[in-house]
């Protein structure tokens, strides 16, 4: 009998509790930590069209500059610069310039494709730059022409 409990003793290892308890513990700190990720990496894919969105911004003020008339164009193959393939965004919508033609004011927007975070706007306005959708971290102004 000594023998048995000496044996025992002898052999390590871990209880169940104790294998529960470091699951337990890694499970909340996942918990915490997987919508903290999800965030950072939707903010990261905004970021993504926001650079977008200003280069289309920069190829408009090109086009105006170029233009006898001085407005913007509302046809996106006007514009000198080719769009990357986005995997996260729609194709930029094509610009809503105001008026016509009798100002030069406008925005363009993409929306998001898939996700939570589908119905999701993001846009900039010409002629200020300012960034505006549905995306309440970084815009939460709404996109109306300058």
């Amino acid at each position: 009998m000594l023998n048995l409990l000496k044996r025992k003793h002898k052999q390590g290892g871990f209880t169940l509790l104790e294998l529960l308890m470091v699951v337990i513990i890694i499970a909340i700190l996942a918990s915490i930590a997987l919508p903290q990720y999800i965030r950072a990496a939707e903010r990261a894919r905004v970021a993504e069209a926001i650079q977008i969105l200003s280069s289309l911004r920069s190829a408009e003020h090109r086009y105006k500059a170029m233009t006898q008339t001085q407005i913007y164009t509302a046809v996106l193959t006007d514009l000198d610069t080719d769009f990357p393939v986005m995997t996260n965004w729609d194709v930029p919508l094509a610009p809503t310039v105001a008026g016509a033609g009798l100002t030069a004011k406008g925005f363009t927007t993409v929306a998001r494709k898939a996700g939570m975070f589908a119905p999701k706007v993001v846009g900039i306005q010409f002629g200020t730059g300012t960034v505006c959708g549905t995306f309440v971290p970084l815009a939460a102004l709404p996109c109306v022409a300058d």
